[in-house]
């Protein structure tokens, strides 16, 4: 579940989202997302806090490149839709 605290369009996200493990523990991780125009492009900055120990952080960050992959999708399709 994820609880936004800011939604400051189009420059900034700020939402904390709870993570359920495999054994039905779970702890919540802060996010805070910025978007910057660069000549025509939009830089992205992802801030992924609050993990409750560096493997368990660690473990997280190889989802992040599928993640983006895939949202490049999401606006690749609408921006040629």
């Amino acid at each position: 579940m994820n609880v936004f605290s800011e939604v400051d369009r189009p420059r900034r996200l700020v939402y904390t989202s709870t993570v359920t493990m495999p054994d039905g523990s779970s702890f919540d991780t802060g996010m805070d997302v910025t978007f910057e125009e660069q000549g025509g492009r939009t830089r992205m900055t992802i801030r992924h806090t609050g993990f409750p120990t560096a493997e368990l952080r660690d473990d997280h960050q190889g989802g992040w490149p599928g993640f983006l992959d895939r949202l490049q999708g999401i606006v690749d399709a609408r921006v040629a839709g």
